[in-house]
């Protein structure tokens, strides 16, 4: 399973750019703080989506049983914290399935 830079990766290292290319500007300080706050929120928003993503895949691969590519794609959205107790509770199905000694 790989994470090939998908298109919210590649907007994340974008806005990234254009927050620092904000904040080394000339400008007024008001209009340049609004600015990095709204590439900030959709900083936020990007993760939440990527999280989303994570969390929809493990949920499709449980189902399927690629208990792998779900645990992996769980440990992915356990990450945010939106989704870090579903994504835990995920797991916990996965280790409890493991056979123990």
């Amino acid at each position: 399973m790989s994470w090939e830079k998908p298109f919210v990766v590649q907007e994340e290292a974008d806005l990234r750019k254009q927050i620092d290319s904000i904040q080394a500007g000339d400008g007024d300080p008001d209009r340049k703080a609004r600015h990095v706050a709204r590439r900030t929120n959709d900083l936020k928003e990007n993760a939440r989506l990527q999280a989303t993503a994570a969390y929809q895949a493990a949920a499709a691969y449980w189902n399927i049983g690629a208990r792998d590519a779900a645990a992996a794609y769980a440990q992915r959205a356990a990450q945010h914290e939106q989704f870090r107790e579903l994504a835990e509770k995920l797991l916990a199905k996965e280790l409890s399935r493991v056979p123990g000694p």
